[in-house]
C-alpha cells in the first residue's frame, strides 16, 4: 500500500512504536500529511518523557506557536531547565524578553508569576535587569509584587536603574508599594546608583519622584552629587 493510502491510525500507531523523540521528529518531517497526523503525539511523547522540554525551549527563544503546542499536550508550566539554571518558562521567557510567550503562560493555569529562583529572583526582576520594558508592564498587570527583593537585597526597580533602563524604572516608580528610596546590600538607593554609573536621564526621572532623598548618602557618605563627579 502507498503511503498516501495507509490510514490515519495505522501511521499514528507507527509513530508510537518510536522510541526516540529525535526518530518521531524525523518521522513527522516526511510529509505534510505525516506532520500533521503526527505532531501532536510529538508535543505529548516530549511532555510524557522529556519532561516538557518542549516549553522550556520555547521560552528561551520566544518560539510562541511551539510553546501553544506543548501546552496544549499538558505540559509543566512549572517544570525546571536543567540547562538554564533550574528556571522554570515564565523567568525563563522573561529574562529574554518574549512578550508573547509571556502572555501564553500568564493565561495557563498553575502559573506563579511571582516565582523565585534559588537567588529569589523573580520574573519581574529578571525583566527589570534587561529592560523588556512590554514584559515589565504584562507581568505588573497581573499584580505580581512590584518591591520584591532577592536574596542581596536588590528591587526590580534597583535592578532596572543599575542597567539604565530608563522605561522600565518609570513604569515601576508609579506602582504602588515601590519603593524610590530601597537600597542594596551595599546601602546604595536608585538615585545613588544612577548618579554613580553615569545615568542622566535616571537621575533626572528620580529626582521628579516623589519621595526621593537627594541628598541620600551611601554607608561611606557619598552624596549622589559626589558620586557623580
Amino acid at each position: 500500500m502507498a503511503l498516501p493510502q495507509i490510514p490515519s491510525e495505522i501511521i499514528l500507531d507507527v509513530a508510537k512504536c518510536l522510541e526516540y523523540e529525535s526518530d518521531i521528529n524525523a518521522f513527522a518531517r516526511v510529509n505534510i500529511r505525516l506532520y500533521n497526523i503526527v505532531n501532536c503525539y510529538l508535543y505529548k511523547y516530549n511532555v510524557d518523557h522529556q519532561g516538557s522540554s518542549a516549553l522550556s525551549w520555547a521560552a528561551v527563544h520566544g518560539q510562541q506557536a511551539t510553546a501553544r503546542k506543548s501546552l496544549a499536550e499538558g505540559a509543566n508550566v512549572q517544570v525546571q531547565c536543567q540547562s538554564e539554571t533550574n528556571l522554570t518558562p515564565l523567568p525563563l521567557a522573561a529574562w529574554n524578553g518574549h512578550d508573547a510567550v509571556i502572555q501564553l503562560l500568564l493565561a495557563t493555569e498553575g502559573i506563579e508569576p511571582d516565582f523565585r529562583n534559588p537567588n529569589g529572583v523573580t520574573p519581574l526582576a529578571f525583566a527589570a535587569w534587561n529592560g523588556h520594558e512590554a514584559v515589565v508592564k504584562l507581568l505588573l498587570a497581573t499584580r505580581v509584587e512590584p518591591d520584591s527583593k532577592t536574596s542581596s537585597g536588590d528591587t526590580p526597580l534597583l535592578l532596572a536603574v543599575w542597567n539604565g533602563h530608563e522605561a522600565v524604572a518609570k513604569l515601576l516608580l508609579v506602582v504602588d508599594g515601590v519603593d524610590p528610596e530601597s537600597r542594596t546590600s551595599r546601602g546604595e538607593t536608585p538615585l545613588l546608583l544612577a548618579a554613580s554609573n553615569g545615568h542622566e536621564a535616571l537621575v533626572k526621572l528620580l529626582l521628579a519622584t516623589d519621595g526621593v532623598n537627594p541628598n541620600a548618602q551611601t554607608p561611606s557618605g557619598d552624596t549622589p552629587l559626589i558620586l557623580a563627579v
